[in-house]
């Protein structure tokens, strides 16, 4: 039975899903079947026990949406999820936001999460009318980095000791796409 869920075309048979409460479980049964992994990169996961969990995290993201802070995706291959996709930390005045995304292991190295970047860098610069986007990614997390330079994202420089991450200091590469260099490549 379809879900019926309320999506953005991406290509194929993937899409951008908006969140509905009603996901909590099946993403957090995703999560808790790939937790050793997302755990590599990823600091919410240990966070993350229950469905609501999920419940709390959509809440406090969807308020995020009502002050124009956040917007959430799910991503999904017809009507089942594989991952998640967000723009955070929205700043209107100076008409920027960085991007967040993880994907369940099953589905890397498919070009999933270069086709859903290059989704929301779209939403964020048509519908937002956003200028800048950011990503700020772990130095030794190899593929997002190759996703932000294949979405023809800038390097702008590696911070040292940035970011803790379970009780270790990573270093993170930082990365910029402005919207006319965006609209170039579309």
């Amino acid at each position: 039975m379809a879900k019926n869920y309320f999506k953005m075309h991406v290509k194929d048979d993937l899409f951008l899903v908006y969140p509905e409460m009603r996901m909590a479980p099946e993403l957090f049964a995703l999560i808790d079947s790939d937790r050793t992994h997302l755990r590599t990169f990823l600091d919410f996961v240990d966070d993350t026990m229950s469905p609501k969990d999920q419940v709390d995290y959509f809440k406090l993201k969807l308020d995020g949406v009502v002050k124009q802070t956040d917007a959430l995706f799910f991503v999904a291959i017809e009507d089942t999820l594989i991952g998640c996709v967000d723009l955070h930390d929205i700043d209107l005045s100076t008409r920027q936001a960085d991007i967040g995304y993880w994907i369940h292991s099953n589905y890397q190295r498919q070009g999933i999460i270069s086709s859903v970047v290059q989704k929301l860098c779209e939403y964020g610069f048509l519908n937002l009318e956003l200028n800048r986007l950011n990503l700020v990614i772990d130095t030794k997390n190899i593929a997002s980095n190759k996703v932000a330079l294949k979405n023809g994202f800038t390097f702008s420089g590696t911070q040292e000791d940035d970011i803790l991450l379970y009780g270790t200091l990573r270093d993170m590469n930082y990365y910029y796409l402005l919207k006319r260099n965006f609209l170039n490549q579309i």
